[in-house]
């Protein structure tokens, strides 16, 4: 390698029990970014055990929506199935030119069939170019990792996934999505086929992707651990940003989510009617969470998207699962919900 190395050396971070955005999901930051980013404001990235917490075993992924899908901070390196770890583990990223490199301790290096891991913030990454070497300071490895794409069990120190693939329903079941190549990254989370997919752990390929960033917050924090910016300076500037992303996040997710779901269905993948209902529950919830503040409401830009996705996900629900045998029972008690939901944005936006 040549050229000067640089690195982002901290020695007191913000830590808590809580969560906090850094970076929101639309526009987002690529990989590298999103660690620079959380190095230089002296934050910690909330690891995939930290998410999967809130993404799986509670409803705390609601109010980090904005943030969702996301990078977490465990970071990972694995060969393709069978070859031995070796001296590094290299994953070249060929859509932004960026190497990366994961040096691998001198005892694993004939390993087969494992990952590496190493959690945020025990870990240095050197920018040296086009190059990013992850100097991890407690790394640690996981053998038996899967070499396909499936469910399997996850292990209990970092959310993982581990050993044969599994059909039955479990509480630690997760779905993985693992890149079949040799690769060096963070594992993102959040909800990638539909909002069941708050359970799978993406690993390998999309680096060069903008995704948001997560980070833990002391417990009297609030939920939005980005910079302040000057109040009369940036204030017009920062509420055109947010009306943009509103409207994105409110109709064209919504149509991104729907679209996940129908063809899900249509892949063959059989919901329980409890499935089934949980699913519309969480869209609904989504919904609300962007639904126009009081002062917006005479805003057509605030209120077209939001009437547009309640549209969009009424219909869903009237016609598509009324006229399926499988779920029409559920149809009532999802109508009741929505319509119960829409009456307290009415009520306060009064």
């Amino acid at each position: 390698m040549s050229g000067p190395a640089q690195r982002v050396n901290i020695t007191k971070r913000t830590r808590g029990p809580n969560l906090a955005i850094l970076a929101d999901r639309n526009p987002g930051v690529p990989m590298d970014e999103a660690i620079m980013l959380a190095d230089r404001g002296g934050f910690v990235i909330a690891s995939n055990k930290r998410l999967d917490a809130a993404l799986v075993w509670s409803s705390e992924w609601e109010g980090l929506i904005k943030g969702l899908n996301c990078w977490t901070g465990t970071m990972v390196a694995f060969k393709k199935p069978g070859e031995k770890l070796g001296k590094a583990v290299e994953y070249m990223n060929e859509k932004n030119g960026l190497r990366w490199v994961f040096p691998v301790p001198e005892g694993w290096k004939y390993v087969t069939d494992a990952i590496l891991i190493v959690v945020h913030p025990d870990f240095c990454l050197e920018v040296d170019g086009r190059n990013r070497v992850v100097h991890a300071e407690r790394p640690a490895i996981l053998r038996g990792f899967p070499a396909e794409n499936g469910r399997y069990l996850i292990e209990s120190e970092f959310g993982i996934t581990v050993g044969n693939m599994v059909t039955s329903c479990h509480t630690m079941e997760r779905r993985l999505f693992r890149s079949p190549n040799d690769y060096v990254g963070l594992i993102a989370r959040g909800f990638y086929v539909n909002l069941d997919g708050r359970g799978d752990i993406c690993l390998g390929g999309g680096s060069e992707t903008g995704l948001g960033v997560i980070v833990e917050a002391r417990a009297e924090e609030k939920k939005d651990a980005a910079p302040k910016p000057e109040p009369e300076q940036a204030k017009e500037e920062e509420k055109k940003d947010r009306s943009e992303q509103k409207e994105w996040t409110i109709s064209d997710l919504m149509t991104e989510m729907l679209r996940n779901l129908r063809n899900s269905i249509a892949g063959g993948f059989a919901y329980s009617p409890a499935g089934m209902k949980r699913n519309v529950i969480d869209m609904i919830k989504v919904m609300m969470v962007f639904s126009p503040r009081s002062d917006q409401w005479s805003d057509p830009d605030h209120t077209r998207p939001f009437i547009r996705a309640s549209n969009m996900l009424g219909e869903f629900v009237t016609k598509e699962l009324a006229s399926d045998p499988r779920y029409k029972d559920i149809v009532p008690g999802l109508k009741g919900y929505f319509l119960q939901r829409l009456a307290e944005v009415k009520e306060g936006r009064k």
